[in-house]
């Protein structure tokens, strides 16, 4: 049975251009959060191993570190940092 329309090279190419579309919405909805959760999670991690150790670096500070800006801090808790960045 043929359909009541006819399969063009313009539809074939529109509906290629919906599915590029669709699939790029899909790649901002479902990798950039989970990308932002690893990010968020990792942070913690440090920040939680660092405590266990008597360090006091908060979470902005070490995401500022992550991100290579300036934190004051003590050089004992830089060492701690960079080893935990090791594992």
């Amino acid at each position: 049975m043929k359909p009541p329309y006819d399969i063009t090279n313009k539809v074939l190419t529109l509906i290629a251009s919906i599915s590029e579309k669709i699939g790029e919405i899909n790649a901002i909805i479902f990798i950039k959060p989970a990308t932002e959760l690893r990010k968020r999670s990792r942070i913690k991690t440090i920040q939680s191993s660092l405590e266990i150790e008597g360090n006091t670096l908060t979470e902005d500070q070490i995401t500022a570190i992550l991100e290579n800006k300036r934190v004051i801090a003590p050089r004992k808790i830089f060492w701690w940092f960079r080893m935990l960045l090791k594992l």
